[in-house]
């Protein structure tokens, strides 16, 4: 991707240690140029294949798992 000038490495701020890869304004470009395709794809392979309640599942699922890195990211218990 690098050699197709779509992303880019530089330095964190603040940390010369690592680096970071960053979308260049043609990567950006490309993002764009994908998405729309790349949504209904998603949607014709995943969503359109569930029924209401599969989609209550999957958000329900979801929801737990949100909630889960939630408590782990700050140091709570639930259970």
């Amino acid at each position: 991707m690098a050699s197709r000038g779509l992303v880019e490495r530089r330095s964190p701020a603040g940390d010369a240690r690592g680096s970071e890869v960053a979308l260049t304004e043609k990567g950006w470009a490309a993002v764009r140029k994908a998405a729309p395709q790349h949504l209904a794809d998603v949607r014709r392979t995943f969503f359109d294949a569930l029924s209401a309640r599969h989609v209550d599942a999957l958000a329900a699922l979801s929801a737990a798992v949100l909630e889960s890195i939630e408590e782990q990211e700050t140091g709570r218990d639930s259970s």
